[in-house]
């Protein structure tokens, strides 16, 4: 064989390295956004030919219209006409509320006052206007003018490519969502960092044990024997006298030091265990969720181990448990498995030996925030398909125990409310985000993602939807304890 320790332990963990990867991917877009966002200029120019689309600008109205339109989506913008002391015309968009401002200019354009006004700067966020909308105003401005002065072929030169939005508020809000993403990739980042330093400084330890005992050489003497057997997908090599396993940091088992083996199953999660002389424990091979496909390996590694040390202790035989993973049976492998669902609550998962399996709590509440991200954005998918999003409320939940069990190796009530804190805040996020992109699809262009999402609340309460939003929350919260209700009397009932 083509390898020796120094390869090995550089080999490492291939999904730790393709996450960093990705994260270093989303890292750059989410810097580069976050610059661009920045970078640009907010402050509001004079509208002219060379502004663009989403840019802010002003026009010094001299005159203004009534309205001749307004939005299906809020009645209260409406559409005008404006112009400066060039009689220059434009199209602004002008919300109740503000109106008052241009009574002046209303009045001395129809002449019913004599005295010129002061110009009111009329500023907000260039949008376009589509075809709809100009021939409206085309129509609309020529009965306004009592001529026909405008038609399809000058309107763009009339009006502009671009209405003024002075119902928008000016939210520079585009860089919220890149510092979001920067801020995600940071965070996995470190956690894989922290995971990979972990490996390294287990890989490092070995290497150096093996070396002041001088076994290093013998080992890698045997790595290149052509009778090691090599179990790729696990990430194992067994020789004659040891067992290697590097996916997860180098680690190295005599197998004269071997007194035990048994294999650990929480849900789909797999671990080979050696127990060795002294009584201690340790996990060689996790099978990271992928158990259909690497428990062939798994158990050809088992047998070939119990060719080698028959004298090994194995436990019991096999038992199969009703709804478990269908395995092949190996002989004399005792399996530990958890029996218990994700949303009941067991206080403590124990080792064939009578030993408790410590909870990680800290993987498990990364765990937890997972299952919960993926629990509401099936909510958000449901709600866009038109759907009551609060059926996924009971999914959040579940998902959320289900990634703090995974992550911590068992589901202890601790756990399981951690699962639910994040669920309940989750619910409520997932709802918000919801919201959010619903506006910027019906507003069609006048808000961007980055612009809602700050100002949600006033938004939702500008447009009347703050009882809409309540409900939906009102309805997953309902749904959600309601459909957990027997995981929360569990949880709430038993004692510690």
């Amino acid at each position: 064989m083509n390898t020796n320790l120094k390869k090995l332990a550089k080999k490492g963990n291939k999904k730790q390295l393709l996450v960093n990867v990705l994260m270093i991917i989303v890292l750059v877009i989410g810097v580069f956004g976050l610059i661009g966002s920045l970078g640009g200029d907010g402050e509001a120019l004079p509208y002219t030919a060379e502004r663009a689309e989403g840019e802010r600008a002003y026009v010094d109205a001299q005159y203004a219209s009534e309205d001749f339109a307004y939005f299906e989506t809020n009645e209260a913008d409406k559409l005008y006409f404006v112009m400066d002391k060039d009689f220059r015309a434009y199209i602004v968009c002008v919300s109740d509320t503000e109106i008052g401002s241009y009574a002046d200019l209303q009045a001395f354009t129809f002449g019913e006052i004599t005295k010129q006004p002061n110009t009111v700067r009329t500023e907000g966020k260039l949008v376009v206007i589509d075809d709809e909308l100009m021939q409206l105003a085309i129509n609309e401005f020529n009965y306004f003018w009592g001529e026909n002065v405008v038609d399809s072929k000058n309107a763009k030169e009339f009006f502009g490519a671009y209405y003024i939005d002075t119902a928008v508020t000016d939210m520079s809000g585009d860089y919220l969502v890149f510092a979001a993403l920067i801020g995600i990739a940071i965070g996995v980042m470190i956690f894989m960092a922290k995971k990979n330093s972990k490996a390294k400084a287990k890989t490092k330890q070995v290497l150096a044990n093996l070396t002041e005992s001088g076994e290093a050489a013998l080992v890698d003497a045997e790595l290149q024997d052509i009778r090691t057997k090599e179990f790729k997908k696990i990430g194992v090599y067994l020789t004659e006298k040891y067992l290697i396993s590097y996916r997860n940091g180098l680690a190295v088992v005599p197998l004269s030091e071997m007194t035990g083996l048994y294999g650990v199953v929480t849900e789909k999660n797999y671990e080979l265990v050696i127990r060795h002389a002294d009584e201690s424990e340790q996990v060689v091979v996790q099978t990271e969720n992928k158990v259909n496909k690497q428990w062939d390996e798994l158990a050809a590694l088992v047998t070939a181990i119990s060719v080698q040390k028959t004298e090994l202790e194995y436990g019991s035989d096999w038992v199969k448990v009703e709804g478990a993973v269908e395995v092949t049976q190996v002989e004399h492998f005792f399996v530990a498995r958890n029996t218990k669902s994700a949303l009941e609550v067991q206080t403590e998962l124990t080792n064939p030996d009578g030993t408790v399996i410590e909870p990680n709590v800290g993987l498990g509440v990364i765990g937890a925030l997972v299952g919960a991200v993926i629990g509401g954005a099936l909510w958000v998918l449901i709600g866009k398909l038109g759907y009551i999003a609060g059926i996924a409320g009971f999914a959040i939940i579940y998902l959320s125990a289900m990634g703090y069990k995974k992550g911590a190796k068992v589901l202890t009530r601790s756990g399981a409310v951690i699962a639910v804190i994040l669920s309940v805040l989750m619910i409520f996020a997932a709802n918000y985000f919801l919201y959010v992109w619903m506006i910027v699809e019906a507003f069609e262009g006048r808000y961007t993602f980055g612009e809602v999402l700050p100002n949600l609340f006033s938004m939702l309460s500008e447009y009347e939807l703050v009882g809409s939003f309540v409900k939906d929350v009102v309805i997953g919260y309902g749904l959600s304890v309601l459909a957990a209700f027997s995981t929360l009397k569990t949880l709430l009932g038993k004692k510690k």
